[in-house]
């Protein structure tokens, strides 16, 4: 009797454990609400060189919201051989569909007078800084993004 104690107990473990699993990993990252985004890689040269820890920003032209409303802004860092993946919701997830206007900012570490240390100037040209002035467009598209070379001068 005890042998076939342990065997409800156990079918029940497994029966239970059988209706937890399909929802086992559905969170934020897979909420409905988020408008879908795709893999996407490029790389970035300035003035010949990798911009190593510079920020790039895809703007969306058409002004593209999730559904809370808020701007989706995909962005990513420069790494040192000059590539780059975007994130918009959780690290180097993607970015959506659609045309963007891409900016740039790499600013160095300088240490003031009073021995603090801040943000230097950016060393991007001024024009790849501002969405409205940058001639650097990039298009995604649904699947994986290998974006061109993206070249500032």
């Amino acid at each position: 009797m005890l042998g076939s104690a342990i065997s409800i107990r156990r079918l029940r473990s497994i029966a239970l454990l059988a209706l937890l699993l399909p929802t086992a990993g559905c969170g934020s990252s897979q909420n409905r609400d988020r408008v879908p985004v795709f893999p996407t890689k490029g790389s970035v040269k300035l003035e010949g060189t990798s911009p190593k820890g510079a920020l790039i920003v895809l703007h969306p032209k058409n002004g593209k919201h999730s559904s809370d409303g808020y701007t989706l802004r995909p962005h990513g860092t420069i790494r040192g051989d000059g590539t780059f993946e975007l994130t918009s919701y959780e690290t180097n997830d993607g970015a959506p569909v659609g045309e963007y206007a891409v900016t740039l900012e790499l600013r160095k570490v300088i240490k003031f007078p009073n021995g603090g240390a801040g943000p230097g100037p950016n060393l991007v040209p001024k024009k790849y800084t501002k969405p409205d002035t940058s001639p650097l467009l990039v298009q995604i598209q649904s699947g994986p993004n290998d974006l061109p070379p993206l070249v500032v001068k």
